[in-house]
């Protein structure tokens, strides 16, 4: 299997309408935390494992450009806003928008699972499989 099938094998889970994207609260006291400097278990967050895996795979599928995403992000926020033009999107548009969604969850965790939550990312990733496997 290639870097891009083991991407899109990630749709069903992330498909899937018992999925949550919602972040997991840990309770002060409820965990074995033990990476807090001051030795003090806080209440902290962690993803759901789907979101890394999704981060993981985006960067191996070797999608991503090497482009001023952040110059282009007005670009990219109207294949979220009007859905059709992602449905004509190109594979170098599709490229962009998964390296644009990846480095904004760089700098705002949580981005990924916005884009999960709302259905953009799996809109992505079936334009993705329309374009790399026609047939399927």
């Amino acid at each position: 299997m290639n870097d891009i099938e083991a991407l899109l094998d990630l749709l069903p889970r992330l498909e899937d309408p018992e999925r949550s994207f919602a972040p997991i609260i840990h309770e002060p006291g409820g965990s074995t935390r033990t990476d807090s400097p001051d030795g003090l278990d806080d209440p902290w967050v962690e993803w759901p494992t789907i979101l890394s895996e999704l981060a993981t795979a985006i960067r191996a599928s070797g999608l991503i450009q090497d482009f001023d995403w952040m110059g282009w992000d007005a670009e990219g926020r109207r294949y979220y806003e009007e859905p059709t033009l992602l449905k004509a999107a190109d594979l170098d548009i599709v490229e962009k928008l998964l390296t644009l969604h990846l480095g904004i969850n760089q700098a705002v965790p949580g981005h990924l699972a916005g884009v999960c939550r709302n259905g953009h990312m799996q809109a992505v990733l079936l334009r993705l499989r329309e374009l790399v496997q026609p047939d399927a």
